[in-house]
């Protein structure tokens, strides 16, 4: 009798651990220009990863200038920030994810840090301002 019941509770615990596996792998509402695969937004900014790398790309059709590139982690603690002075248009910047900094000068590490998303603020000559929010994937 209780080896019965321990199989059929060992059963009941399996079914509910893999059920609740299942349940994290299944896609979500995503945001606009996943990051993985890189994305425009609307604003016409481009933004991508790629194996420790942010990459921005202003296809705006103006230089922008004061971009403000934000990695904002999961559970908001410390948003790491660089920034970028001048972005011509067509341009491509490349930031290593370790030239990222938090409030306190730290700078980024993927080994204690899981990224959420990733924030691009700037303004064109004009002074019209972009932002774009991308989802880290």
């Amino acid at each position: 009798m209780a080896y019965a019941l321990r199989t059929s509770l060992a059963a009941v615990a399996s079914v509910i651990v893999l059920g609740s596996i299942l349940q994290g792998c299944t896609g979500s509402a995503r945001e606009q220009g996943a990051v993985g695969t890189s994305g425009v937004a609307a604003d016409g900014i481009t933004v991508g990863t790629l194996s420790g790398v942010v990459s921005v790309e202003n296809n705006t059709g103006a230089p922008l200038v004061d971009l403000q590139v934000t990695i904002n982690p999961v559970g908001g603690a410390t948003a790491y920030t660089k920034a970028v002075s001048r972005l011509d248009t067509g341009e491509r910047r490349e930031i290593q994810l370790g030239e990222f900094r938090g409030r306190n000068g730290a700078s980024f590490n993927r080994m204690f840090v899981v990224p959420r998303n990733v924030v691009v603020t700037a303004a064109d000559l004009s002074g019209k301002k972009h932002e774009v929010t991308v989802r880290w994937e």
